[in-house]
């Protein structure tokens, strides 16, 4: 088993929770739901936690409660303190490059212009963590990107996004092993 820990990206304000900025949360918070987990509070940390128990071993999925860019900090943290190595993590988070619907994995690389990924960077000098990227899309009007990404995607674009997390948590198992050859192979639902 390749992963360890499962977390995401995104803003923990009530009011950024249908946005494109929060597709990490929203794959989060629909993983939990399907594994009938709920989350609590972290005693040290700046997040919410649950333990699952896998057949192949338990895994730990944490949310962080700050604002998108500066919650790398909590998630370094939250690794530290349970002894976790980058390379066992997997961060969830959306992705401007790609259409919705479209499904990503990476086993390491930059931030790529996301400042959510920028700033847990910023405290892991190990670049070596799993990205499970979730497309976006690109604006298409004069909207600046804060604008497009802090908005509700339209109703078709919503309905790429939700299955495109329903179709990575029906194949968590691949991803918890890290078989990303067969993860990038389907890509694009």
């Amino acid at each position: 088993m390749k992963i360890h820990c499962i977390t995401g990206l995104g803003n923990h304000d009530p009011r950024y929770d249908k946005t494109r900025h929060n597709v990490g949360f929203m794959f989060l918070d629909q993983l939990i739901q399907h594994l009938n987990l709920s989350w609590k509070k972290h005693s040290t940390q700046s997040g919410l936690y649950c333990a699952w128990q896998h057949p192949k071993g338990k895994i730990l999925i944490f949310k962080p409660t700050k604002l998108m860019n500066i919650n790398g900090g909590p998630i370094v943290h939250f690794l530290h303190y349970h002894k976790i190595e980058p390379q066992n993590a997997l961060v969830a988070f959306d992705d401007l490059s790609f259409d919705p619907g479209t499904i990503k994995m990476k086993s390491k690389g930059g931030h790529g212009g996301h400042n959510g990924v920028r700033d847990i960077l910023a405290h892991l000098p190990d670049q070596n963590f799993y990205r499970l990227k979730f497309g976006i899309g690109r604006p298409t009007e004069k909207n600046s990107v804060s604008q497009y990404v802090l908005s509700a995607p339209n109703a078709n674009d919503s309905e790429n996004i939700q299955k495109a997390i329903a179709y990575t948590i029906e194949n968590i198992d691949n991803i918890i092993d890290g078989q990303l050859i067969n993860w990038q192979n389907q890509n694009q639902l």
